[in-house]
């Protein structure tokens, strides 16, 4: 039987299955009805028991107690594939890259070096990164190789033979990148990592603020104007919480900006380090001079939507309400320890939901939030 942690958390309960790696949350009488197949309870007699607390009929408990004993069975031993990052990687170990490019980078004191195998890839990971560019053969550096592969794509790193990885996708290969140059540049193993985040981070005195939300919903435009308004760039869309500190390490990549976002931060004075030719693509290079590469706690994360014409609406949610959407955003790690653990640093965290139309009225919110107990 596969190994799963089951945790109260807030009004109801939380359990995570470690073969298929899911969080699920469960509410009454989900709950009551898992710790009864936790204690080996059969699901006739669950099933009796569910028709005596809750009151209803014998073929509503029958059925009910059979959906929530097939699904915990599945979730255990689940019959769906699940990603398999070492897929050929034999293959990938040996491939030649028939026609590449490299750019060489430099933080602080690490250099790297990426290696191109489409224009495609090159223009979507380098613009990013494009103001850490420095000349060839300036510095020893290490190298990362990115390029399409079968039918998808491959990151390899040749100075670590086994480090072949296989993706179906585009942004899963980056993501795949951006976890290997964390731990390059922070100088930690792939597994110190408890998660990484998919949100917008800015700071403020020693406190990280985290925006989360899907691709297009304005998490990035709205972390551009709070650095107009007394905050500090910290991260954009991959924010890397430790096994150690619990604390989030800022990470170098541009702010990336789309569409209608570049001509309202160009007139709010927002200096564009690049700008694609269609212009619907910008990025706002972080000032690497300053850059402080030091881990910092988050206490707060807000999950927010631009919506035009919208009225602002800005709620605390509890975390029971917040796992779901934070797990569609976020990869956690995939052990016992780092689920037992990630959980534990979730729920002190403290949520929020921000819809909003309104720019200026929704930054006065969020300086409030970061700067008192409660939100203003």
């Amino acid at each position: 039987m596969g190994n799963y942690i089951f945790k109260k958390l807030g009004d109801g309960h939380v359990v995570w299955f470690e073969k298929s790696n899911q969080w699920v949350r469960l509410d009454e009488p989900q709950g009551f009805l898992f710790q009864s197949w936790e204690k080996g309870v059969p699901a006739k007699e669950a099933a009796l028991q569910y028709q005596t607390v809750y009151q209803v009929s014998r073929n509503v408990a029958k059925q009910v107690v059979s959906n929530i004993y097939d699904s915990v069975k599945k979730l255990l031993e689940p019959d769906f594939p699940l990603p398999d990052l070492q897929l050929h990687a034999p293959e990938i170990a040996g491939y030649q890259i028939p026609k590449s490019k490299t750019q060489h980078y430099r933080f602080g004191e690490i250099s790297f070096s990426i290696r191109y195998g489409s224009a495609a890839l090159e223009h979507y990971i380098h613009l990013p990164f494009s103001h850490l560019k420095v000349n060839a053969g300036s510095h020893e550096s290490v190298l990362f190789e990115v390029f399409p592969f079968r039918d998808g794509f491959a990151l390899r790193i040749p100075s670590v033979p086994e480090k072949c990885f296989f993706t179906g996708e585009s942004p899963q290969i980056k993501y795949q990148l951006f976890v290997e140059l964390a731990s390059l540049l922070y100088g930690k193993p792939r597994q110190s990592w408890l998660s990484y985040i998919h949100a917008s981070a800015v700071k403020k005195g020693e406190e990280v603020l985290l925006l989360s939300s899907a691709s297009g919903s304005g998490k990035s435009t709205m972390a551009a104007l709070l650095l107009q308004n007394g905050f500090e760039f910290f991260s954009d869309d991959f924010v890397p919480l430790d096994m150690d500190q619990e604390k989030l390490w800022p990470f170098p990549a541009a702010l990336s900006l789309k569409n209608d976002s570049i001509p309202l931060l160009e007139k709010e004075g927002l200096p564009m380090s690049l700008k694609s030719s269609s212009g619907k693509l910008a990025y706002i290079d972080p000032d690497v001079t300053n850059f402080a590469s030091v881990p910092l706690p988050a206490r707060k994360l807000i999950f927010i939507r631009y919506r035009k014409d919208a009225p602002l609406q800005f709620n605390e949610i509890a975390p029971e309400d917040a796992l779901p959407l934070f797990h569609q955003e976020a990869l956690v790690g995939d052990t016992l320890q780092k689920a037992s653990q990630f959980i534990d640093w979730f729920s002190r965290l403290k949520f929020y939901t921000l819809q909003y139309s309104n720019n200026e009225a929704a930054i006065k919110i969020l300086k409030d939030l970061i700067t008192t107990n409660e939100p203003g």
